[in-house]
């Protein structure tokens, strides 16, 4: 009985561990204006969830990519 109560626990801290994992590396589309430091990359495309235009954004400081919604002008490669 020990052993199943420790493998649903295991399981439950496990799936947490994913899910805290999952928002913390998905980040959603932000629709405010880059920041200035900030390289545009170039990279547009059509983000699957919300169907808007992204453009994709480099943070030289931090190594960052930051994924914003896209001017209404841009189009995808």
């Amino acid at each position: 009985m020990l052993a199943i109560a420790l493998y649903v626990v295991g399981a439950l801290l496990l799936l947490i561990i994913a899910l805290a994992i999952e928002r913390w590396r998905y980040k959603p589309i932000r629709s405010e204006r880059p920041d200035p430091r900030w390289l545009d990359t170039g990279e547009r495309f059509v983000d699957p969830e919300t169907q808007r235009m992204t453009a994709v954004y480099f943070d030289p400081a931090s190594g960052e990519r930051h994924y914003l919604a896209a001017p209404a002008d841009s189009r995808p490669p």
